[in-house]
């Protein structure tokens, strides 16, 4: 008697994991909501066939970047005074620059030789206006380092801080390189890119040697040294996005173009022009992420998450922040390659558990259900406790449950039905 009611136990708990998997997993071909909105000038981030985003561009292929994000209460934090006093006594040189990136790059190369102000601060956006402290500081650099790639904060005031500051020398941090994208149109965030750094690097060791030919060589072992950190990021990074090409990435603003051009991938951006998706666009981008099987948006901590969490919400990704203009840009970068690759081989289990849906009668295949072989052996483990043991209805929700299964509830519907 006791073991009838045992067999009725799992068998009940069996149909209904069946009928929840079945409602879940075989509806491929109508899983994806009709979102679309009629409202007039709602704006559609159509894909072209190779999932593109396609952003409207001017007749020159710059990308409209009138942004008005970024933390309001971002604030500009003065140099060091003591190191302000090497800098009137000429034992420092004052360097300005436009992101927080560029200064890690200045303090690599021009180490205690050089004091760097930043005019755009950690937080701030676009559109940022420079406080009376920081042109007061700016009147007194020796050199500016811009990014010349089409950043609106040098469009709006480079000329004005050339025309404060004539004795202050100019360097394009971008010299020699394409600040364009593959696809024709301009990206500002060419630090984005590993390789281009490098080449900013190269051009910040030329400035600095510019405006203080005496320490030229103290300047150049800096430089080759800091160039051969860069290039040690870069083949981590490739080695960890290996075999990731083609792959699509959602972020909410565009800033990932240099990177994903370098390291073959696709960026898909929720922002469209410095605006938030309109209800068909974002409608739209569900569908992509849906096509795409893209299990993560990644947003930007002082940016809006809204649409990512709409996108969420309706795919089932997760939104994960990461931070192009972290300061600390080596870890920062190598990290951010760890997580980007870390969350497509996730994609790819879940779009190996579709196929193996597809194939279940496939023996070969049971494996792929449970993402790897570590889950398949706890699920094995699990399903000899149901079998012998009194306590089935534990053994099947401690499985669920445990972090060794790598989607938790959802592994288990898109695996169900295997027979026990």
């Amino acid at each position: 008697m006791l073991l009838k009611k045992q067999i009725l136990t799992v068998l009940f708990l069996f149909l209904i994991i069946s009928a929840a998997a079945c409602a879940g997993c075989l509806n491929e071909g109508e899983e994806d909501h009709d979102h679309d909105h009629d409202a007039e000038g709602d704006h559609d981030h159509d894909h072209d066939a190779e999932g593109d985003h396609d952003h409207d561009h001017d007749a020159e292929g710059i990308h409209d970047h009138d942004h008005d994000h970024g933390d309001p209460d971002a604030s500009y934090v003065p140099p060091d005074p003591e190191k302000m006093k090497d800098v009137a006594s000429g034992k420092a040189i004052l360097a300005a620059v436009s992101v927080v990136p560029e200064s890690e790059f200045v303090e690599k190369v021009g180490g205690d030789r050089v004091v760097v102000i930043t005019m755009i601060p950690p937080g701030a956006g676009h559109t940022y206006d420079p406080s009376p402290v920081q042109l007061a500081d700016l009147a007194k650099a020796d050199i500016y380092f811009s990014l010349d790639s089409g950043e609106v904060f040098e469009d709006r005031y480079l000329e004005t801080f050339r025309s404060s500051n004539p004795d202050m020398k100019i360097v394009s941090t971008s010299a020699g390189m394409d600040v364009k994208l593959k696809n024709g149109t301009a990206d500002p965030h060419i630090w984005m890119s590993p390789a281009k750094a490098a080449v900013m690097v190269e051009n910040i060791c030329s400035g600095l040697i510019s405006v203080d030919p005496e320490n030229a060589d103290y300047y150049t072992a800096n430089k080759e040294a800091y160039l051969k950190e860069l290039k040690e990021l870069d083949d981590d990074m490739k080695a960890s996005l290996a075999g990731k090409e083609g792959k699509a990435i959602i972020v909410y603003h565009p800033a990932w173009g240099h990177f994903t051009d370098e390291f073959g991938l696709r960026q898909i951006a929720i922002e469209l022009d410095g605006k938030e998706p309109t209800a068909k666009s974002l409608a739209s981008l569900i569908r992509t992420a849906r096509e795409e099987n893209v299990r993560v948006v990644f947003v930007q901590e002082q940016l809006s998450k809204t649409a990512a969490i709409a996108i969420s919400e309706e795919t089932g990704a997760e939104v994960v922040t990461l931070d192009p203009l972290a300061k600390d840009y080596v870890s920062n970068m190598k990290k951010t390659a760890e997580i980007m690759a870390e969350y497509m081989d996730w994609t790819e289990i879940h779009e190996q558990c579709r196929i193996t849906w597809k194939e279940r009668n496939d023996q070969k295949g049971k494996a792929a259900y449970f993402g790897d072989r570590r889950s398949w052996d706890y699920f094995q483990e699990h399903r000899f406790l149901m079998r012998r043991s009194r306590t089935s209805m534990s053994a099947v929700f401690g499985w669920l449950t445990d972090q060794r299964s790598p989607f938790g509830m959802s592994v288990w519907l898109s695996a169900v039905p295997v027979r026990f």
